[in-house]
């Protein structure tokens, strides 16, 4: 979904303080496993412990339910401190709408805003749905946020290397500019995936 090659991934001419969501990859240094590993649990299907209600199954079925999940080491459980600190610190700049802290990098979905109501911060309710902006104002480029994304994934970063001492993060980070809502489904899929399809994953390590 990410081409995670190194390249200049800032794009040419855009203000990255413009008011849309962000598809974002943060990449541990070397790609080393350091947040967490992949726990992988199987599920018989006939216990309580799933939701599938079989109908007129004569006999066991031979399949089973994978489940997998993430469990985050001490620097992983570091690293989701800190975006829970800035999810409640600086929510009327941003939001993290979405995150997964995989084994060796962390995705997000960030949303920038200009300027949001009181009103709209104390009931949750945002008014650019899902950061979803109307292609005239793409366009002519006339919304502007107060902060800018490398502001942010800066300070994120900085935040956890000060916590440990130590910075584990590779330099640059990686997005994507999700332009509709389409694409923010797609992105928050893959987010809520990533656990399930680690093993496909372009920076699976099995360190």
């Amino acid at each position: 979904m990410v081409d995670f090659k190194r390249k200049n991934n800032r794009l040419k001419g855009f203000s990255y303080s413009n008011i849309y969501s962000y598809y974002i990859t943060i990449c541990t240094k070397n790609n080393k496993c350091l947040l967490g590993r992949i726990h992988t649990e199987s599920l018989d299907p006939m216990t309580k412990n799933t939701k599938v209600i079989p109908t007129t199954i004569i006999e066991k079925p031979s399949f089973s339910i994978v489940s997998k999940s993430v469990i985050l080491s001490k620097i992983g459980e570091k690293v989701e401190e800190t975006l829970q600190f800035y999810m409640l610190n600086e929510k009327n700049k941003y939001t993290i709408d979405h995150y997964i802290i995989m084994p060796n990098h962390v995705h997000l979905i960030i949303t920038l805003y200009d300027k949001m109501p009181e009103s709209d911060m104390e009931s949750g309710t945002l008014s650019a749905t899902n950061g979803v902006i109307a292609e005239s104002d793409v366009e002519s480029g006339t919304l502007s946020a107060t902060i800018k994304v490398q502001t942010i994934i800066q300070k994120i970063k900085s935040y956890v290397s000060k916590s440990l001492g130590y910075s584990i993060w590779q330099k640059s980070f990686y997005d994507h500019i999700i332009r509709n809502e389409k694409e923010y489904y797609n992105c928050a899929t893959y987010i809520v995936n990533n656990p399930l399809n680690w093993d496909k994953d372009e920076l699976f390590s099995s360190e």
